[in-house]
């Protein structure tokens, strides 16, 4: 298989990077008077190679790239000026996050949802379980992921599968979420954990790659 024929193996749905490339490509080109047939001459790539990523279907190579910005005699970097990393941040005062009052069994418990990943495939999420009281009886859970805990303050015991771990300040529990797992009794309240579970945002997609 070529190189070009790899670049436009893949079609569909393109991220901002190869939206953005695309969008210098064709800017570069129209502001030269260039024809699309021209410039891809002058590259040595195909047409439809370089209408695809000028539409930004297609990631193309960087030698593909570095071909492209010669025809235009620009530096490679200048295809390259608009694109924008995009991260996630989140930034909350002490006591912010989104905060959701929950039913037990018997009881209840709060907790403090503190971020949310958005731009990767692992969704990532952080946040703080209070246990007011003593009393309460709680539902397992179970998810393809895994889960970390961190206790600050109080004292509980906690359940994965068959084990039960007795989580007093400092402690922590790091495991697969795919077991059944969850509170079992509140032994000292208030009691406060530190959750972050994190999992894959599309299994399928991911299974697939």
């Amino acid at each position: 298989m070529s190189a070009e024929s790899r670049e436009t193996a893949e079609d569909g749905e393109r991220p901002d990077i190869e939206k953005a490339v695309g969008h210098a490509v064709r800017a570069f080109r129209q502001e030269r008077g260039i024809s699309i047939t021209d410039l891809a001459s002058s590259a040595g790539v195909s047409v439809a190679m370089l209408s695809r990523v000028e539409s930004g279907r297609v990631a193309a190579s960087l030698r593909t790239l570095q071909a492209i910005a010669t025809a235009l005699r620009v530096p490679v970097a200048s295809l390259l000026k608009d694109v924008e990393e995009k991260s996630d941040a989140t930034f909350l005062p002490p006591g912010g996050g989104l905060e959701v009052v929950r039913q037990a069994l018997r009881g209840t418990y709060i907790y403090r949802l503190l971020g949310h990943t958005t731009t990767t495939d692992v969704v990532l999420e952080p946040y703080i379980n209070v246990f007011p009281s003593t009393d309460g009886s709680f539902k397992r859970t179970q998810y393809d992921g895994v889960k970390f805990l961190y206790m600050l303050e109080g004292e509980i015991t906690y359940q994965h599968g068959d084990t039960i771990y007795t989580m007093t300040p400092g402690a922590t529990l790091f495991f697969g979420a795919q077991i059944m797992h969850g509170p079992e009794r509140i032994l000292k309240a208030p009691a406060t954990l530190l959750s972050v579970q994190a999992y894959l945002r599309n299994p399928k997609r991911n299974q697939n790659k």
